[in-house]
């Protein structure tokens, strides 16, 4: 396994494999289903024909009249998604394992955890900020 790739259950993503699942949950979740086909490219469609096929991901191109109404109120969306319950979970493990990944090489420094230093230094609190 790569050092890009993650195994999540028995199957392995590659980074484009995690990249395309989290942005297609996204627009699940986000959108209500619609993707815009313009934040894909070739490698992604590869990916979600060949999930398609194993009936791990639904997707499918909206009618031209959909696309059109939804763009007139302002919707930029070309497609549709819907996730299998097993996408669903590897793309939320694959989100959880990419915050704590990302934690871990950006912690936060301490003096913002602490309101006391906060204070002494007369940085103003999150709570501060909303009087």
């Amino acid at each position: 396994m790569k050092i890009e790739e993650i195994q999540v259950g028995t199957r392995v993503f590659t980074k484009n494999e995690q990249s395309i699942l989290i942005y297609l949950e996204t627009c699940l979740v986000d959108g209500r289903g619609r993707v815009d086909g313009r934040r894909m490219n070739d490698t992604d469609l590869r990916i979600i024909r060949k999930w398609m096929v194993d009936g791990y991901i639904r997707f499918g191109r909206l009618p031209f009249k959909c696309i059109d109404a939804l763009h007139k109120m302002g919707i930029i969306a070309s497609h549709w998604v819907r996730l299998t319950d097993v996408a669903v979970r590897d793309a939320h493990t694959i989100r959880m394992e990419r915050a704590n990944r990302m934690a871990i090489n950006n912690p936060v420094p301490e003096c913002v955890l602490d309101e006391e230093t906060l204070q002494k230094e007369g940085i103003p609190t999150w709570m501060e900020n909303l009087k």
